[in-house]
């Protein structure tokens, strides 16, 4: 029913990666899109572009919802809230899909320290100029920074369940490595109450999905 398919928002679950991670995975690696189709949030600028570019290069056809420069200052503000929400709600679609006998995979990626547009102007002075600095020990451009998504996207080694970012210190910068998910995100009890508030809110249902307990 559902056919051999990846599910592209790169969200992930929290199951043991049994397969060989390749080293210093690129954009090089990505196999052919031809015939796949996806959804890309964010891809005027920074990550998003970057991640868009690649998959164009690789004959994807993209869907790009866009939103309003003015949007921009509030979504910085809920940054890192919303990102652990959506980890938390790919947790609980890809148990949804499994309990379903579902082939597609929900997977997860998150981008290390990525210099993008979001640093550009919701910062102080003071730390603006401390990250300048350290910006070369510590980050790694937007191109980069698209690399685990992909990854997750694409690679023929993600795993349902994966969870990949990159491979440096603290996870800051590098190449797409297998990475631990946050013990904060695999509260299940929230997870369920977060896709049920989700359906609610965009009075939008998922079939079968929607009935597993």
């Amino acid at each position: 029913m559902y056919g051999n398919k990846k599910c592209l928002i790169a969200k992930g679950y929290y199951w043991p990666n049994t397969r060989p991670m390749k080293t210093k995975w690129t954009t090089e690696n990505i196999p052919s899109q031809a015939g796949r189709r996806a959804v890309i949030t964010g891809a005027n600028s920074g990550i998003g572009f970057e991640a868009a570019l690649a998959l164009t290069h690789q004959g994807a056809e993209l869907i790009l919802p866009a939103r309003t420069q003015g949007k921009a200052d509030d979504a910085a503000a809920r940054y890192a809230q919303s990102k652990l929400a959506d980890l938390i709600f790919s947790l609980e679609l890809q148990r949804r899909l499994k309990a379903v006998g579902s082939p597609i995979l929900s997977t997860a990626a998150h981008p290390g320290y990525a210099v993008t547009n979001l640093q550009a102007d919701h910062l102080p002075p003071g730390l603006k100029i401390l990250i300048t600095t350290m910006k070369p020990f510590l980050s790694q451009d937007a191109a980069h920074g698209a690399l685990p998504t992909l990854y997750a996207a694409v690679a023929p080694e993600a795993v349902a369940g994966g969870y990949y970012g990159p491979d440096g210190i603290a996870e800051l910068k590098g190449y797409p490595t297998s990475v631990p998910v946050p013990k904060n995100a695999l509260d299940e009890t929230v997870a369920k109450r977060l896709w049920v508030e989700s359906e609610r809110l965009t009075h939008v249902t998922f079939g079968s999905l929607s009935n597993v307990a």
